[in-house]
């Protein structure tokens, strides 16, 4: 518990030092003016002070920071100028999209890849260890939007199993409860195995990797020489020691996971 809570704290005071770090670097490097970029160029002098002012974006550096934290901890995000609406309602509008395929490409990556990585692991050295290496290192390297494409149309317009595009059908409003559960699943399909293959080849070489560091250990050899069934050393021992990286790496990789699929 105690160690939970220390890295919670930790977490805090990063967050912390990134919001003030990424605030500044906004403000002080050279770049186009607020003006240029957001408001139209026809307006006045005296109109443009307002704007700013209202936003209080004439404020010295250090206040605008104090009120953005303000209203980041109250839950105000602010407004957006290019999309002309509040960051809260861009944030809500792409956030079904991310849940309904991030966190399924996040499962396949980390399920898959785990289950892969420890078949790897109990294979060392066999053939079908060499061919999963290989083949992970070429999933690996694969660019998500070549690997996209070549789905597309190995499945969609060859086989014609799964749709291009879209994440429902046209009649989707007039189809029962178990035939959309069934239309979204077709629909998310490719682009979740798109954004998890790259990553899941990632998790398996990590998962075969901690595998093989664990079985080095003295202990393990230590239950082996007691005679303890494999079975046993396997599960009690093995997985377990194993999967404590590979859980750590979970919780670092899924937030970033979903922002970059969020951002894409």
């Amino acid at each position: 518990m105690g160690f939970i809570l220390k890295r919670l704290i930790n977490s805090i005071f990063l967050s912390f030092g990134i919001a003030i770090v990424v605030f500044l670097l906004l403000r002080i490097l050279p770049s186009v003016s607020f003006s240029d970029i957001y408001l139209n160029p026809r307006l006045s002098e005296e109109m443009i002070r307002r704007i700013k002012s209202a936003y209080g974006l004439d404020e010295p550096i250090s206040i605008q920071f104090l009120n953005w934290l303000k209203e980041i901890i109250t839950g105000n995000l602010g407004f957006s100028f290019i999309y002309r609406k509040p960051v809260i309602n861009c944030i809500m509008e792409s956030l079904s999209s991310t849940l309904t395929i991030g966190i399924p490409a996040l499962v396949f990556s980390f399920g898959v890849g785990i289950l892969i990585g420890i078949q790897s692991a109990r294979n060392r050295g066999k053939l079908i260890d060499r061919i999963t290496t290989s083949s992970l290192l070429v999933l690996y390297s694969i660019p998500s939007f070549w690997l996209g494409i070549i789905l597309i149309l190995l499945f969609s317009y060859t086989f014609r199993l799964f749709p291009p595009s879209g994440l429902h059908s046209f009649n989707f409003n007039e189809l029962n409860f178990f035939e959309k559960i069934f239309d979204l699943l077709r629909h998310i399909f490719l682009p979740a195995l798109t954004l998890g293959t790259p990553p899941m080849a990632a998790i398996a070489r990590f998962t075969r990797n901690t595998m093989l560091k664990v079985l080095s250990q003295t202990y393990i050899k230590t239950a082996i020489a007691k005679g303890l069934d494999q079975k046993t050393i396997f599960y009690r021992h093995i997985l377990p020691n194993a999967l404590l990286p590979v859980i750590t790496l979970f919780w670092a990789l899924s937030s970033n996971f979903l922002c970059r699929f969020n951002s894409d």
